[in-house]
């Protein structure tokens, strides 16, 4: 056998063997996965993340309420007590309608 032949036969022999390794019927075939199925792990993933970023957020802090502060009464002069010294509130002084004219702009025409 000459150098050439040896050379064919080594290269057909080798070529022989990598295709039928590639040939291996125990390995199961590869499935496309579902669309759905990758939405869902993709949601799932986002959904922890977002948890763990929750978990480690800052509480807000109670605040206290304020508490409300007590309203002029009108009082009524009794006997007992002594007209200079009760403080009498006037209901139609407290709040006057008001309303407020301006006069047009040069600018608004």
């Amino acid at each position: 056998m000459s150098k050439f032949s040896l050379t064919i036969v080594s290269l057909i022999l080798i070529t022989g063997s990598m295709i039928l390794t590639g040939c291996d019927k125990s390995s199961k075939p590869t499935t496309t996965p579902d669309a759905n199925v990758v939405y869902t792990q993709a949601y799932e993933t986002v959904a922890a993340k977002l948890t763990q970023t929750a978990e480690f957020m800052p509480t807000a802090t109670s605040t206290s309420t304020p508490e409300p502060s007590p309203t002029a009464t009108l009082a009524t002069p009794t006997s007992t007590t002594p007209l200079a010294t009760t403080p009498v509130v006037n209901p139609t002084n407290t709040l006057r309608p008001c309303l407020l004219y301006t006069s047009p702009s040069p600018r608004d025409s």
